[in-house]
């Protein structure tokens, strides 16, 4: 996902997606620290408008890889939360430039994949949200 290629950057992203969709939550646990640092600045710094919506897809996987009920019959939904309240700052940073960035360039599958995301992060972190409400409902009207 660093490499120089755009092409190579994109199919590592659709390769990681597939693997934190079939491999979750257990990914998510274990290489949370190494994958969403990446992802976020992926998210930030792509020069490309569909790189920036594939990463937000790619975390999308992620945080849905986070959410299940076999998790939430066991308890371990709370750790999970956890593990996307350390990176839900930067993560709401990057969704609210992102989503306007989608608004000024009238780019529709990056505005729906960053609602997508919001909506996915805002279920994890229920109210902790709170926090970011008042400066993401402007941008949806």
């Amino acid at each position: 996902m660093i490499d120089q290629n755009v092409r190579v950057r994109y199919a590592g992203l659709s390769c990681l997606a597939l693997l934190l969709t079939e491999l979750a939550p257990k990914a998510q646990k274990k290489y949370h620290q190494e994958l969403m640092p990446v992802l976020i600045k992926m998210m930030n710094e792509e020069a490309l408008i569909k790189m920036q919506t594939h990463a937000i897809s790619t975390v999308i996987n992620f945080a849905n890889g986070l959410h299940s009920e076999e998790e939430e019959a066991d308890g371990e939904e709370e750790d999970n939360t956890q593990i996307i309240k350390i990176y839900s700052a930067s993560l709401f940073e990057s969704l609210i430039n992102l989503l306007k960035k989608g608004i000024e360039h009238n780019y529709e599958p990056l505005q729906e994949e960053a609602m997508n995301l919001l909506s996915v992060v805002a279920q994890l972190i229920e109210k902790d949200f709170a926090q970011y409400y008042n400066v993401l409902v402007p941008l949806m009207t």
